[in-house]
């Protein structure tokens, strides 16, 4: 249970900060009708079903070859964070700028959210860095990808309605209260405290 919470914290961490797909939430929260814009988080949502279950059947094969090499991936995995985290810093800050919204059609909103979700190639290295830190060796692997995967699935989609709703007032706050190197200095110290965490 420790592990399961902990793994939900570094995901809403990674998921709810402002990103592709939750400012493509946000633009369409406040231009779109909700049921439309609620397609689009859905079309992001079956777009990393696809990646999870490319993770799923990647990291399933190498652990059948050797757990050293599993290790190894669990490894890198950490050292993704501190990667994460370094370019939070060279970035500068969050993008905050709401992204251009099409016609509002719910088949074109569905389309746009998935296409968003599947061209990031973020997405797929962080499922590889993220899940083999939580796969026990020797307990049922795919009942522990099922509940890792469901968990993400369900927080991600939280953050898209959250983004839909109230993004237009967490976007204003971020913007008035904070500057973009605080923004940065403070995403990145959590992303390396996350990977101390996992290399402890």
């Amino acid at each position: 249970m420790d592990q399961w919470l902990l793994y939900c914290g570094v995901v809403f961490l990674v998921v709810y900060c402002p990103g592709p797909m939750t400012m493509f939430s946000l633009s369409n929260g406040i231009a779109l009708p909700r049921h439309v814009s609620l397609a689009g988080i859905a079309g992001g949502t079956v777009a990393y079903c696809l990646q999870i279950a490319v993770t799923y059947f990647s990291l399933g094969w190498i652990a059948a070859q050797s757990q050293g090499l599993f290790h190894a991936v669990k490894l890198a995995g950490a050292g993704y964070f501190f990667w994460m985290a370094y370019r939070q810093i060279a970035s500068g800050g969050f993008d905050l700028s709401a992204r251009g919204v099409g016609r509002p059609s719910i088949p074109g909103t569905f389309a746009k959210g998935f296409a968003i979700a599947a061209t990031n190639p973020k997405s797929i290295v962080f499922f590889g860095a993220l899940f083999p830190q939580f796969i026990r060796p020797g307990a049922p692997y795919s009942e522990q990808f099922i509940v890792l995967g469901l968990s993400y699935l369900a927080i991600q989609f939280s953050s898209g309605l959250v983004y839909v709703v109230f993004g237009s007032k967490l976007i204003d706050f971020l913007q008035r209260r904070t500057t973009p190197k605080t923004q940065s200095r403070v995403m990145a110290s959590a992303l390396a405290l996350v990977g101390l965490v996992l290399l402890s």
